[in-house]
């Protein structure tokens, strides 16, 4: 395992990320940035980051996506069709108008997909 590789699994593990939330963040930073390259030079600029890797602690907040369908007009959850939960970006929570409504976290680009395709009713939980 390369340095690179290592210290992206120490990242990871200490988000609580799944692989498949690897792949997502890669292909999104690839999609924006243009080329795999680029998701390449963003893993080796990871070598500089300091060994302390609780930044996401201060920047991001963990939530996660409770589906659910009607039974009898009555929201009832139901089982997920993926992953349900994703890291969101303090600054993003910030840069939003005052609202206790977290509609808007569906269509957070780390967001899975299923879940910002998701046609029923739902909840959103703030873990962190």
């Amino acid at each position: 395992m390369s340095e690179t590789e290592q210290i992206l699994d120490e990242f990871v593990e200490s988000q609580g990320w799944t692989q498949g939330t690897v792949l997502d963040l890669a292909l999104t930073y690839i999609e924006n940035q243009g080329s795999p390259e680029a998701w390449r030079d963003y893993l080796d600029s990871l070598k500089e980051v300091d060994d302390d890797l609780d930044i996401a602690e201060e920047s991001d907040i963990r939530v996660r996506f409770r589906p659910q369908a009607w039974q009898r007009d009555y929201a009832v959850e139901v089982d997920p069709e993926g992953e349900t939960e994703w890291l969101i970006s303090i600054e993003t929570a910030n840069d939003l108008p005052g609202s206790n409504d977290l509609d808007w976290v569906r269509s957070d680009v780390f967001a899975p997909d299923w879940i910002k395709e998701w046609q029923g009713p739902f909840e959103i939980e703030v873990l962190d």
